[in-house]
């Protein structure tokens, strides 16, 4: 199984403008949370890391839920700024695989 944690996810409808003008895709995995490691620290290397600011802890979870919430609904992954509605859309859609 592909996971945010092994696997890049990108915004479909941005990919192929962004990829066409030469920019970095609009993603939804943890990339963005490497690269801030990676700016502190070694973090293949080193015995601890440091913390990560709420806010990145945050964004991380909202882009793993927008992936959940694309794979559960068969839709084209999109960015929402709604954290709120996404999380009601998961829960919905997570439901009746647990019933």
């Amino acid at each position: 199984m592909h996971t945010p944690d092994s696997s890049r996810y990108w915004v479909a409808a941005t990919y192929e403008d962004r990829f066409r003008a030469g920019l970095e895709p609009d993603s939804i995995d943890k990339e963005f949370l490497r690269r801030w490691y990676v700016a502190r620290c070694d973090p293949y290397s080193a015995d601890a890391l440091p913390e990560a600011p709420s806010e990145l802890v945050n964004e991380l979870a909202r882009r793993y839920d927008m992936i959940v919430y694309s794979v559960c609904t068969r839709s084209y992954m999109i960015y929402c700024v709604y954290d709120m509605i996404v999380h009601v859309h998961i829960i919905c859609s997570m439901h009746s695989f647990i019933r």
